[in-house]
């Protein structure tokens, strides 16, 4: 009996680290793509000034 509770609590443990890997990776992503959109959205703000001044 003890072995069989020892591998539930092993697999549980697996299973919850691999739930909050996932979690992050997700919130990392998402992240990542906020700071993309902003660094697009000054670019293009960069590109108008550019083409404003130059016009």
């Amino acid at each position: 009996m003890l072995v069989n509770r020892q591998l539930v609590v092993i697999s549980m443990v697996g299973n919850s680290t691999r739930i909050l890997g996932w979690i992050v990776s997700v919130t990392e992503a998402s992240f990542l793509q906020m700071q993309l959109r902003h660094c697009l959205r000054l670019i293009k703000k960069l590109m108008k000034a550019i083409t404003f001044c130059g016009g």
